[in-house]
């Protein structure tokens, strides 16, 4: 697979054309995933999977020095001794 200037090939930048037509066509029923296409473009692709990752919760966890995803808070700490 060819990569674009962007570093992204053509199947990243359809998976994230796929991503934000899905994400738009909640509140914009009538946009057709051509009109989504259209709108975006190379400079901007990271920049809008981000933004969908981040509105669907499926944004990029932190990683420990370990390779390991920090297990998440279970409420507020004890401040008791």
């Amino acid at each position: 697979m060819r990569s674009s200037p962007g570093g992204m090939d053509r199947g990243s930048i359809a998976t994230v054309i796929d991503a934000t037509y899905a994400a738009l066509r909640r509140n914009y029923p009538d946009m057709s995933r051509e009109e989504v296409a259209g709108l975006l473009d190379l400079r901007k692709m990271r920049e809008v999977l981000n933004a969908v990752m981040s509105a669907s919760g499926m944004e990029a966890q932190p990683v420990t020095e370990l390779g390991e995803v920090p297990a998440p808070s279970t409420g507020a700490n004890s401040t008791l001794t």
